[in-house]
């Protein structure tokens, strides 16, 4: 597809930093895990990447850092775990509230963490 055209044109420029903009919108399933086993191994070679993405399930597989904006501005940022127990913005819970974090966030911190998060392990 042409999205994965671009991303491997980046990967020839050896670029330093890649953003990726909505890079899944028009993958397969299967183009989708190849971007992401690419990403990982750009990450071992500690290749910079922004990920733009409003699929929170693509944030917790490939991100180390959150930022969730919000009308244009920047209302909360930090580590995945950090904006899951610490949000201090009320968009942020309403994301959270809506459930679409807590299943894939579950998979990344361990039992005695996610019992904290529900009040029972999951």
């Amino acid at each position: 597809s042409q999205q994965m055209i671009e991303i491997t044109r980046a990967l020839n420029l050896n670029s330093n930093v890649i953003i990726f903009d909505e890079p899944t919108s028009s993958l397969t399933l299967q183009e989708t895990e190849r971007l992401f086993a690419l990403m990982r191994r750009l990450k071992k070679k500690k290749v910079g990447m922004i990920y733009i993405t409003h699929r929170m399930s693509e944030v917790y597989q490939m991100c180390d850092r959150v930022l969730i904006m919000k009308g244009g501005q920047i209302v909360e940022s930090g580590s995945v775990e950090e904006v899951y127990f610490h949000h201090r913005h009320e968009y942020t819970g309403s994301l959270l509230s809506a459930g679409c974090w807590r299943g894939l966030l579950a998979r990344r911190i361990p039992i005695s963490f996610r019992k904290n998060i529900t009040g029972r392990e999951r």
